[in-house]
């Protein structure tokens, strides 16, 4: 059948990524084979195992060949094969020389077997011999049952021609992974010319498959052999083998032996016998579907026309039956030699080989060799464009032993006969995951010189070789480009970069103003993607490259405006960062895009230096360039640069984000990073753009100007967009001052003396009230001093309670502090006096002086005479007050006493000024400037009134009428209606003192005298002396009494009036009555 093809049958050169010397040198066949359990743990092996865990990176660690036990071992005959079963167990096949019959030269050709730790080295127990005997065996293939479903899981078989007499195909198993090996059978059949090589694999079900080919460098016509055995083996291990199922195909290129037979290649010296391997290649995916690879001239003419191309036998019934097509694409006349092929798990299946196309020749005239590769991801019904793997051609001729010809050298200059150089036989694949991994044999080097050969590792992208369903999209112009619309978030997998000419254009709009991110993930082991923005003039904005096989992925984080376009431009350039020969690379990547709305700014606050007023958290301020201070996750706008902002355009400013400030709704300005706190911002209102009187809505916002310019149109102008609005800040701007408060008020409960609205106190933490700006802060002066303060109430009031203030007169102010810290003028003042142990009246009180008679009344504890004193009487309370002190400013005072009976003690100090105390009370009142009549009124009761001389000599005069006067020498004179006294008591104190008194016909009265204690000069010291005002008194002196001096004396009327004085006296030296 014929297979198609995608894409263009034309080749260009392509590489997964740089090749990898593996180490060995030589031409013997190269194998190699990847672990299904850990993709990155390759094996390939040429006489020497080489072993990598970091995808053929490197090969750190070699293994030489191991000797089965008792095995007389002269050399190696390589021919090395690699296989891992289910359980990522690796298991090496190779030939070894022996000396059975010890005479020092090799009698034997063995095929062994050993098992080795994948990831060390070292090797698993002890090889074994799978041919014991004296045998010429050769080319062995070694197959894994590797299927974890298969009932024959883990089985080992190998198969291998037998030469010496003829030659067989031979076939062994195991059934305990290599523990023990089934004896050798032969499969082949008589009569089927020169079987060589063969080869086996294990389809998922488990059937085993082995091939060969037959006739081997003879007719152009000779057929490939397929067996199947459905047993697990069994069949083909009996003896004898049981074979139920056996079907071929044509297939056969010449071996090229360079005789002059007519059946040599042109421009080529090298032997091809391996190149009629067959190489079966079962589908994991659909059963029964087989594939064998192979080498064939397709006009059956050795060295004419077309040599060879590359062939696939495919069945889908078990292999009972073939179709067969060409699957290399090279051009007509060129050499396609030494296929193999793998499929990875999901039944992709890749084929390469060794190419002349490029038409390369050495100084012999000879073709260069490179490796090509195809693939077909529908179970081989068609196959990609051919691609080149290798990065440097290979000259086969350098370093390449004679197999036939004159030896040493392989030719010399001018021998006639020609030579047959060796390269090997066959080259190793393996496939999973979608990667491909080759090993093939190429040159030695000197600078740029070959010299010689070497093993050489790759892996390339299996998938990128198909176009993805995008294509094609090379390009930025509307309709080409892929539009992915507008999208928060958008992923796609399996995009492949398919060709050295391939590179994606994606076109992004942008959905929300913020970043975009675009990300590409592949492996970049296999090869090195990069990823490129542009604007929608086309314009680069940026570019992530990194260097071939040092990511796995490109990112790219661009600030993005809601409704612009952008493009991505997924590609691989052949030129730096990539190394020398790093053609464009095939690859398949996944894409990520997401667009990231910008972050919301948070926390906005008005900073406390700008926060004036009592509360710096309140947000009401008097300053109109305050200063605020907010938040803003910037974990969202990561891989955006800050943009600073320079002056009011912003269109030009660098590509990033910044932070705008809004009042009001109009755009103040931007904020400002501060240092060393990540995330918070700050803005101060410029004098262009101030917070205005009253409310002011402060919100933020992200502004993000993009890398957008439109080239033609001069100067610079991004695009611009706004990400959300924050919350709203009320900040409130007062500048106004309150108006002024009133006076304060002295709470009545604080006015304490009697009368509550004098503002004279005897409360030391008085409390005042009044009213107000409504929610201010009023503060409470006394004489200037801050003595208090509280908050008015939201109606406007206050009562606030003052510090403790010392006795004494009191300028008391109020004054307000509004929310923003603005000042009221003070208020009025109120004079309070404090007086919590003594009052000075009119001292500096509210009152002046008194302007009429000044009366104290003991009953209601009060002053009146006083004007200017606040309160609805006009009078001063002194209740509880200790000491009372006046100045009566020339006027006439009087002292009530209470109803109830008193006792008053009136003591002279003055022409104008006394002290009195009464009876029950510790008060004290001084007087003074007692111009006018002192009158001394107990009122009702039983009333006692004392009048005190003085610790001196006393002249005391006392008048006794309805209105008694008491005088002491000169002192100030009292007053007494005497109707309202019950006993008048004179205390003349130490001294010789006379006490004059003169009792008149109008009045009953009884009146004491008290001259003190008697003086040394008893005849000598205090005289009473008791006469009558009136006319026809009778005076009567009754002497003796309980103390010495003491008597009594009576003036009385019984002719007139009947009215009587009488006059009890104590302590008095002298007695005296007149008429």
């Amino acid at each position: 059948m014929s297979v198609a093809v995608l894409l263009s049958a034309v080749s260009r050169p392509v590489s997964a990524a740089p090749d990898v010397v593996v180490g060995p040198q030589g031409n013997e066949p190269v194998t190699g084979a990847v672990n299904p359990l850990n993709p990155q743990n390759v094996a390939v092996a040429q006489c020497t195992l080489r072993l990598s865990t970091d995808f053929g990176r490197t090969f750190p660690i070699t293994v030489n060949p191991a000797t089965p036990p008792g095995y007389p071992r002269v050399g190696i005959g390589c021919d090395d094969v690699l296989a891992f079963d289910s359980q990522g167990r690796l298991f090496w096949a190779y030939l070894l020389r022996g000396d059975l019959n010890g005479d020092g030269t090799q009698d034997d050709l063995t095929v062994v077997v050993a098992q080795v730790n994948p990831a060390t080295g070292a090797i698993v127990g002890n090889a074994a011999d799978i041919t014991p005997g004296q045998f010429s065996d050769d080319k062995p293939w070694l197959a894994a049952d590797a299927t974890p479903g298969s009932p024959f899981r883990d089985n080992l078989y190998i198969v291998w021609t037998r030469l010496g007499g003829g030659s067989q195909v031979m076939f062994s198993r195991s059934v305990n992974q290599g523990g023990a090996w089934s004896a050798p059978r032969q499969i082949s059949a008589a009569g089927e010319g020169f079987v060589w090589p063969s080869h086996v694999a294990v389809a998922p079900n488990g059937d085993v498959y082995a091939s060969y080919h037959s006739d081997t460098c003879g007719a152009a016509t000779a057929q490939m052999f397929v067996i199947r055995d459905s047993t697990g083996g069994a069949n083909l291990a009996a003896n004898p083998p049981v074979i139920t199922q056996k079907t071929s195909f044509q297939s056969a290129v010449t071996c090229n032996v360079q005789d002059s037979s007519g059946d040599e290649v042109p421009n080529t010296d090298f032997w091809m016998q391996g190149a009629l391997a067959p190489y079966v290649v079962p589908d994991p995916v659909q059963p029964g579907r087989i594939f064998v690879i192979a080498n064939d001239d397709p006009n059956n003419t050795f060295g004419n026309g077309d040599d060879g191309d590359v062939i696939l036998a495919r069945s889908t019934d078990y292999g009972n039956t073939w179709s067969i097509s060409t699957v290399s694409h090279g051009p007509a006349g060129t050499l396609q030699v030494f296929p193999n092929g793998a499929i990875d798990q999901n039944g992709r299946l890749v084929i390469f080989w060794y190419d002349t196309r490029r038409g390369q020749l050495n100084g012999n005239n000879n073709f260069l060799l490179d490796l090509y590769a195809t693939v077909s991801v529908d179970g081989g019904l068609t196959f990609s464009n051919d691609f080149r793997i290798n990065d440097t051609a290979f000259d086969p001729d350098v370093g390449a032993p004679c197999r036939f010809g004159p030896q040493p050298p392989c030719q010399t200059a001018g021998d006639p006969v020609q030579q047959t150089r060796r390269i090997g036989e066959y080259n190793g694949i393996a496939a999973a995951d979608g990667i491909g991994y080759v090993a093939w044999t190429g040159n030695t080097f000197t600078g740029t010189t070959p010299t010689g050969q070497q093993i050489y590792f790759d892996v390339f992208s299996i998938l990128g070789t198909v176009t993805d369903r995008f294509e094609p999209n090379d390009a930025v112009q509307p309709g080409v480009a892929t539009n992915l619309g507008a999208h928060a978030s958008y992923a796609e997998s399996g995009l492949t970069i398919h060709s050295d000419t391939d590179e994606d254009f994606f076109r992004v709009v942008a959905l929300n103003t913020g970043k975009l991110t675009f990300q590409i993930a592949s492996n970049g082991r296999l090869s090195d993607l990069d990823i490129q923005v542009r604007d929608k003039f086309n314009n680069v904005v940026a570019t992530s490259s990194t260097s071939v096989d040092q990511n796995n992925s490109e990112s790219i984080t661009i600030p993005a405006v809601a409704g612009e376009p952008y493009f991505l431009r997924v590609y691989a350039s052949p030129g730096a960062p990539n190394p020398p020969n790093q053609f464009p690379p095939l690859n398949v990547y996944s894409l990520t895009i997401t667009n990231t709305s910008a972050s919301v700014p948070f926390g906005l606050d008005l900073t406390a230096d700008s926060d004036s007023g009592r509360n710096n958290a309140d947000d009401v301020t008097n300053v109109k360039q305050a200063t605020i201070q907010l938040r803003l996750d910037e974990a969202a706008l990561t891989g955006v640069p800050f943009s600073p902002t320079a002056d009011a355009a912003i269109a030009d400013d660098a590509p990033g984000f910044k932070v705008g400030v809004l009042r009001n709704g109009t755009l103040a300005g931007f904020a400002t990073r501060v240092a060393g706190q990540p995330g918070v911002y700050e803005f101060a209102f410029p004098p262009s753009t101030p917070l205005v009187e009253g409310t002011n809505l402060i919100t933020a916002q992200v502004f993000i100007i993009d890398s957008s310019d439109d080239p033609a149109v001069a100067g610079t102008a991004h695009a611009i967009g706004q990400g959300g609005e924050s919350a709203v800040l009320v900040v409130t701007l007062d500048t106004t001052k309150p108006a002024t408060p009133g006076a304060p008020d002295l709470l009545a409960s604080s006015d304490s003396g009697g009368v509550d609205d004098d503002n004279v106190t005897t409360v030391t933490t008085p409390k005042f009230t009044g009213s107000g700006e409504a929610n201010a802060l009023l503060r409470i002066f006394a004489n200037g001093k801050l003595v208090g303060q509280g908050t008015m109430t939201s109606s406007g009031d206050y009562e606030i309670t003052v510090n403790p203030l010392a006795d004494g007169v009191y300028s008391i102010t109020a004054q307000l502090e509004d929310l923003a810290g603005n000042l009221s003028d003070p208020s009025p003042a109120l004079k309070v006096t404090i007086a919590s142990q003594s009052l000075i009246l009119p001292g500096t009180t509210a009152s002046g002086g008194a302007t009429g008679p000044v009366t104290i009344d003991l009953a209601a504890g009060t002053i009146a005479g006083y004007p200017g004193i606040a309160g609805a009487t006009g009078k001063i309370g002194i209740v509880g007050i200790p000491v009372v002190n006046l100045a009566v400013n020339g006027q006439a005072l009087t002292i009530l006493g209470t109803p109830t009976g008193d006792g008053l003690i009136y003591t002279p100090t003055g022409e104008q000024a006394g002290t009195l105390t009464h009876s029950g009370s510790a008060q004290v009142i001084t007087f003074s400037a007692v111009a006018g009549t002192l009158t001394l009124d107990p009122l009702g009761g039983s009333d006692t009134v004392t009048i005190n001389g003085t610790a001196g000599a006393d002249t005391i005069a006392v008048q006794v009428t309805s209105t008694t006067t008491v005088q002491v020498n000169s002192l100030k004179t009292a007053s007494l209606p005497i109707a309202n006294v019950e006993k008048l008591v004179i205390l003349a104190g130490q001294g010789v003192d006379t006490v004059n008194v003169t009792a008149f016909d109008t009045v009953n009265a009884t009146v004491f005298v008290d001259s003190g204690e008697p003086t040394t000069n008893t005849p000598n010291g205090d005289i009473l002396v008791v006469g009558g005002g009136s006319p026809r008194a009778r005076i009567q002196q009754q002497p003796g009494g309980p103390n010495p001096g003491s008597g009594s004396i009576t003036v009385s009327y019984p002719q007139t009036t009947g009215n009587q004085t009488r006059v009890d006296y104590s302590n008095v030296e002298r007695t005296q009555t007149s008429r």
